[in-house]
Parts: structure tokens; C-alpha cells; sequence
């Protein structure tokens, strides 16, 4: 996550195709040293904390919405937005501008994110910018911020992460992320597909999970599925049905049908999912 999305001129020149995105100091090296780390870019959702353009012929430093606060305060929203609807696992903050905006939405968490007067106090102490089990509007993940990739191989001097031994500037954000990433669950669900049907003539209808109970099972994907049916208003009970697919049909209050079809490799268990 990133700070914003350049200036007018620079986005009519990506539109032309006189740019390219990905060819800039800051995709180049970010791409670099994800793939270091062993993060896949296939993974990852690239976004900024701030939406629009600069009227401006900076691109760099503090953008000039900064001072208005009902635009930073939409910003803010819509960023809580994004990570309420993509639910990520890990937020990987760039820079200052966007470790502190994102410090904003879980002060209890990332007090020393969102309160920091110099970027230079908490920037050099690697151990300081992983945060592990951060609340933001009910969803927890982890979150870990690193230099700008912009110019990060400037940005990174005197660095120091201390992780059984110490690592400095450049290889502190390596091992940084490296470290974020193991500590991160791999076993999930590996396909999802979602239809929409016609509309249904009930809006309160049960809805079966009739999924194969495997060896070896991982309860995280388990207790994944399910938190996320209660919290949608759900009824979770044990099925007596069982099948390799996941099939459900959940029925919105509007009345319109929704299949899910999900494929999994770990024991998601066998569950009625019915509407509270």
C-alpha cells in the first residue's frame, strides 16, 4: 500500500502509453525485493491510501490533500472500505504517509504508527514495524511497514532488524518480510467459484455445507468459514451429509439466490448454515 497515484500529467502519460507503470523505481525495486522476500505478486492487491491525482508537477512528498480534511477523512473511509472487502491476511505500508494513514484506523494497535512526529523514529527499528493481530474494523491481520520502494536502497540505511541475529538496511526489510510471510497461514481454500442465480421465492432458507472431512485437516480454514457465516447472521450445525464440494446456497433478505461452489484441500467440516 502506497501513498497515492501520482500527478494528472503522469497518468495522461500512462493513458497515452508514453509511461508504464510497472517500468518506475518504485514497481522495479518493490518487485525486487518481494521477490527476495518469496512473496508472489499473483497474491497481491496493489493499492494507495489516498485516491485522485495531484494537480501539481510533484509526484513525490506529502500530497497536497493533506489539507483537507473532509478529502483525508473520505480517504480514510475508503481505505477502511477496501481492506473491510478484500479481508487481507498481511498490509505491507510504503513509506511514512502511508504507515501513519493506515495507523489511523486501529489506534489501539498502531498507536506508534499513527502518532510518530518523524518518520526517522520509528523507521530504523525493524522490530517495531511488524505488528502481529491488529484490529481494523473487526478484521485482524498483520501489518508490517517498510521504506518507499522508490528509493529504497537509499531509504534502508540504518535499518537494524534483530531476529536471532541482526540484520541491517537493505536485508533488514528481506528478513523482515521473509519472517512476515512464514508466520502467515498458507493452508486455505484453493478454489472458489460464485454464481448468481435468479430470484428466489423464500428469504429464509438452510444452507448446507456438504464438504469431505480429510486427514490431516486444518482447523484454521474451519473456524475461517464458520466466523464468517455467524457474522453474517448465520445458524452453524453439524451436517450428516458429506462430499468433496462445498455447495451453498445462501438467500438474501432482498430474495435473490446466491450458489457458491468452494473446492478445498483442508477440512472446512460438514455444517447447516441456516439464517438466524
Amino acid at each position: 500500500m502506497g501513498h497515492d497515484f501520482g500527478n494528472i500529467k503522469y497518468y495522461d502519460d500512462l493513458v497515452a502509453g508514453r509511461q508504464v507503470d510497472m517500468a518506475g523505481n518504485t514497481f522495479k525495486n518493490l518487485i525486487t525485493l518481494f521477490d527476495e522476500a518469496g512473496i508472489k505478486l499473483s497474491k497481491c492487491f496493489f493499492s494507495n491510501v489516498i485516491m485522485g491525482l495531484r494537480d501539481t508537477t510533484d509526484m513525490t512528498g506529502k500530497n497536497p490533500g493533506n489539507s483537507d480534511k473532509l478529502f483525508m477523512e473520505k480517504n480514510l473511509e475508503f481505505l477502511a472500505y477496501q481492506i473491510e472487502t478484500i479481508k487481507p491476511k498481511l498490509i505491507i505500508t510504503m513509506g511514512q504517509y502511508a504507515t501513519k494513514m493506515l495507523g489511523s484506523l486501529s489506534i489501539k494497535d498502531l498507536k506508534a504508527w499513527s502518532d510518530f512526529k518523524q518518520w526517522g523514529d520509528i523507521s530504523k527499528d525493524g522490530n517495531s514495524l511488524i505488528k502481529e493481530n491488529v484490529n481494523i474494523n473487526n478484521h485482524i491481520c498483520t501489518c508490517v511497514a517498510i521504506e518507499h520502494t522508490s528509493f529504497n536502497r537509499l531509504n534502508v540505511i540504518g535499518k537494524k532488524y534483530n531476529r536471532v541475529k541482526i540484520y541491517e538496511n537493505y536485508d533488514a526489510e528481506v528478513r523482515m518480510l521473509e519472517d512476515v510471510l512464514a508466520s502467515i497461514p498458507r493452508q486455505t481454500i484453493t478454489e472458489s467459484i460464485v454464481n448468481t442465480s435468479k430470484t428466489h421465492p423464500k428469504s429464509n432458507t438452510t444452507i448446507k455445507s456438504t464438504t469431505n472431512t480429510k486427514k490431516n485437516s486444518n482447523a484454521i480454514a474451519v473456524d475461517l468459514v464458520k466466523q464468517e457465516f455467524i457474522k453474517q447472521g448465520f445458524k452453524v450445525e453439524p451436517s450428516k451429509v458429506k462430499s468433496s464440494i462445498a455447495n451453498f446456497n445462501i438467500v438474501l433478505d432482498s430474495g435473490r439466490t446466491i450458489q457458491i461452489k468452494v473446492r478445498v484441500i483442508t477440512r472446512m467440516g460438514d455444517y447447516i448454515f441456516s439464517k438466524c
